[in-house]
């Protein structure tokens, strides 16, 4: 799912929180409404979306410039440790932007850094 299709799955989904099971849909809902499609990526490749973790990336543009965009990394599942969780968003980010600097080498970035991740929501049946 790009971006945009992503926002339509969290005005129509459910959310708790990850670690005391409560009910956040409003404050999610209304948090990740006013971020920009691009920084909502999804990990799941195509099946259930389960978690969803905020992302802090920090990086060096082609012209030099130092960005630290937060990213929002939509995964059917994760490891339970906070270390395994860790791994596979900075294995999953690693690939996405290798990707992105074969299919877009004038947009290359590089020294990508994943600064830390954390469990932001888990999406409720």
């Amino acid at each position: 799912m790009n971006g945009n299709e992503l926002k339509r799955f969290i005005a129509g989904s459910r959310f708790s929180d990850p670690d005391y099971g409560e009910d956040v849909t409003a404050g999610v809902q209304d948090s990740l409404r006013r971020v920009y499609p691009a920084n909502l990526v999804d990990a799941a490749d195509g099946k259930r979306i389960g978690e969803i973790v905020r992302v802090s990336v920090s990086y060096t543009t082609k012209r030099g410039n130092r960005k630290n965009p937060t990213k929002y990394a939509f995964f059917s599942e994760l490891p339970e440790s906070d270390e395994g969780m860790f791994q596979v968003v900075r294995d999953f980010f690693n690939r996405v932007y290798a990707q992105l600097a074969k299919e877009k080498p004038y947009r290359a970035v590089h020294g990508v850094e994943i600064l830390s991740a954390e469990r932001y929501a888990t999406v409720r049946s």
